[in-house]
């Protein structure tokens, strides 16, 4: 499957949540076995926190939405998200689960904005997955990586420094050069997310699961 992101398809709420614990609660390769499972309302819960947050964020800096592509519709009308803003949110959830706060994270996606969607656009044109298969279209490895170099070390008696420095590698090579130059010359430890599978596996579910009908 190749992901399609001009014109890019939108997507309710529970395809988001059904799509996002699927990928997230098991090996990549076995989304597709996981999608009928019922998604825990932590969970939700955890993704309905950074929706809000990012509602609440986006106009007091006078930017763009991190995960939502335009203000709130009016009442009767369903929220709908993007493969690119689902894809947004999931790299929000692996920052999380990795240990930062909620809105430090919202914020870090809001600046990294502009690079997470050339960095999306890209993978939709050179990477596929098929079943349990994945390939680049030219055979060469464009597997990106989201680097993250430092994060709040609250055990420190020292001014906070929460996701300071965010890099995209291209490439194990290229990965490996960027850890080279950071590690430990910079800091001791750091947070690497592959995320070509993530957004060509995240598309995949998000189209492979129906919406649910409003009132249901």
């Amino acid at each position: 499957m190749t992901l399609a992101s001009s014109h890019p398809s939108t997507f309710k709420r529970n395809q988001l949540d059904g799509a996002l614990y699927a990928l997230f609660s098991g090996p990549p390769r076995s989304v597709s076995e996981r999608l009928d499972q019922p998604v825990p309302s932590a969970f939700r819960t955890r993704i309905k926190r950074l929706l809000e947050l990012d509602r609440d964020l986006a106009p007091t800096v006078g930017t763009d939405f991190a995960f939502h592509d335009a203000a709130a519709p009016g009442k009767g009308n369903d929220v709908t998200y993007t493969d690119y803003r689902a894809f947004n949110v999931a790299v929000a959830l692996e920052l999380v689960r990795f240990g930062c706060k909620q809105l430090e994270v919202v914020e870090k996606v809001l600046e990294l904005e502009p690079k997470l969607r050339k960095a999306f656009d890209q993978i939709a044109k050179t990477y596929t997955t098929r079943g349990r298969s994945s390939e680049t279209t030219d055979k060469k490895d464009r597997k990106l990586y989201l680097i993250v170099s430092q994060i709040e070390r609250p055990e420190l008696d020292l001014m906070a420094a929460s996701l300071i420095e965010v890099e995209i590698a291209e490439g194990v090579l290229d990965l490996q050069g960027r850890l080279d130059r950071l590690l430990p010359k910079v800091m001791f430890g750091a947070f690497v997310l592959e995320i070509s599978e993530l957004a060509a596996r995240l598309t995949e579910l998000l189209k492979a699961l129906p919406p649910t009908r409003r009132g249901r």
